[in-house]
């Protein structure tokens, strides 16, 4: 038995089906890799707040 033809509202609707399943995939995708770099750069500065923690005082010499 032969397969039945889609009409071209189901052609449509199977159209849309793949682009906001696409669409979506996209979005979480990006919304990760947003949430990655930001993850980085928090780090980076985290490594350069700690990097740059010195204890001033004890270093300073006052003259006077």
């Amino acid at each position: 038995m032969p397969a039945p033809k889609l009409g071209s509202v189901a052609k449509i609707a199977i159209g849309w089906t793949i682009l906001i399943a696409g669409g979506l995939g996209t979005f979480v995708w990006a919304k990760r890799s947003v949430y990655q770099q930001r993850h980085e750069v928090m780090r980076a500065r985290q490594r350069m707040l700690r990097a740059n923690e010195v204890d001033y005082e004890s270093e300073r010499k006052f003259t006077g």
